[in-house]
């Protein structure tokens, strides 16, 4: 039965992909390089017609847990009396299409967010929590220019509201070193970070950003 399948042979190409060595995949339950039960399903539907299926989409999942997007095409593979011996799949990584898809649909939902919102506060929220989703951030925040600075009253955690009043003159924190040098801000050591304001790092566990 197709739930006790396993894996027979691999190349190096699938194994680079998946992040496994050749004796770690021979004998392998066919289903443990799936990403979730829908993918198995999908590639055994497509297993059981004769012949070669057309490419479905199907995730899988790195050794080290890493999702990948991928484009599968299986060939049924038999004796010379056409007896089933098994099957041959054909595995395309889509990850970085996938991702540059997605980035697509968020500008253009940022863009539609542009033209039909007339609130500047909700226009920044939304635009923020497009961001994130956009790069995959855990946190982030939208201010206006003031007198006091760079200014904000709260910050996204995920699709959460963190109440924070947030003021930065030119030269102080990220937003205030933007303002004063005109350009973007990147770190991957806040906690060395002098610019970083402490109780924004503190409360929202920030451990990298850019501004």
């Amino acid at each position: 039965p197709h739930t006790e399948s396993h894996v027979g042979e691999v190349n190096h190409t699938c194994r680079d992909l998946l992040g496994y060595q050749r004796k770690e995949m021979l004998g392998m339950e066919a289903q443990v390089p799936f990403a979730g039960a829908d993918g198995q399903q999908r590639l055994l539907g497509g297993m059981g017609r004769p012949g070669a299926s057309k490419e479905y989409e199907v995730q899988f999942r790195r050794k080290d847990g890493k999702p990948i997007d991928s484009l599968v095409t299986s060939i049924d593979w038999r004796d010379k009396d056409e007896n089933p011996l098994g099957y041959i799949c054909v595995v395309r990584d889509v990850t970085a299409q996938k991702r540059t898809e997605r980035s697509l649909a968020l500008l253009h939902r940022m863009s539609d967010k542009l033209n039909s919102t007339v609130d500047l506060e909700t226009l920044l929220d939304s635009l923020v929590e497009q961001v994130l989703d956009l790069t995959n951030a855990e946190s982030g925040c939208a201010g206006l220019r003031t007198p006091q600075g760079m200014s904000c009253d709260h910050f996204f955690q995920g699709h959460s509201i963190v109440p924070l009043v947030y003021h930065c003159l030119t030269g102080v924190g990220w937003p205030g070193w933007v303002l004063a040098h005109r350009t973007h801000y990147l770190t991957n050591d806040v906690l060395n970070d002098p610019l970083v304001v402490q109780e924004v790092r503190d409360r929202l566990g920030i451990r990298s950003g850019i501004s």
